[in-house]
């Protein structure tokens, strides 16, 4: 079986700068604690349908997307919807 990265590709996307974003940003001037400023993103390669938004580490955003990858490329797309929990219809491999 082919693995996910056949169908599936990851990046960080900055955040879009909503009302709650700012209201983060506020927060933080307070408590020292940065808000997030990327999610990372999974998409369809074949339609570039979103299958997977979520906050990207504060810390180290390029570290999940490496984990990401990884998984990417060393599971099916249906151990990494599994693992990931992904509702989504798996593409047709």
């Amino acid at each position: 079986m082919p693995v996910a990265a056949t169908h599936l590709r990851a990046a960080l996307v900055e955040r879009k700068k909503t009302p709650r974003y700012w209201f983060g940003l506020l927060l933080a001037l307070f408590t020292q604690d940065a808000p997030p400023i990327f999610d990372l993103v999974v998409t369809r390669k074949d339609n570039g349908r979103e299958v997977l938004r979520t906050i990207a580490d504060i810390a180290d955003p390029g570290h999940l997307l490496e984990q990401t990858n990884d998984d990417l490329e060393t599971m099916t797309v249906e151990e990494f919807f599994s693992e990931w929990r992904v509702l989504e219809q798996p593409p047709e491999s």
